[in-house]
């Protein structure tokens, strides 16, 4: 009886409290983290040069293995940040963008860009083209 008892409570303030919608996706994208902080401190645009405000194109050849694995078309470096872009059309572009831990750019819309939180630090993303 007690066990029965214990098991409706539980059931109870379950349904009662709800779960949030990004529950269900956490940890999806969560084995991309690592890699793509790695890429990005191996692969820094400013201190090859570029301006790492826009998106950097990373060549195939340094992306390791874990995110080649995810079989993106392109991978970006911007703000020190990585997007996996597994989409692309003569509009835009679809992917993941991955916050790494020591970028302070947090991915914010824009005109250009709307991002869409998937769990914590990762967004899917769409890029407009010009």
């Amino acid at each position: 009886m007690i066990i029965q008892r214990a098991s409706t409570l539980i059931v109870v303030f379950v349904l009662l409290l709800g779960c949030d919608e990004t529950d269900s996706q956490e940890g999806q994208f969560t084995h991309l983290k690592d890699p793509a902080t790695v890429l990005s401190s191996q692969f820094s645009p400013s201190s090859l040069g570029f301006d790492y405000s826009v998106f950097t194109e990373i060549p195939p050849t340094v992306w390791g293995e874990i995110i080649a694995n995810e079989d993106p078309i392109k991978v970006y470096s911007h703000y020190s940040n990585i997007a996996l872009i597994f989409e692309e059309s003569e509009t835009s572009k679809d992917g993941i963008y991955i916050h790494v831990g020591f970028s302070s750019y947090i991915p914010q819309d824009t005109d250009s860009m709307k991002y869409s939180e998937i769990e914590r630090d990762i967004y899917s993303v769409t890029i407009k083209s010009n």
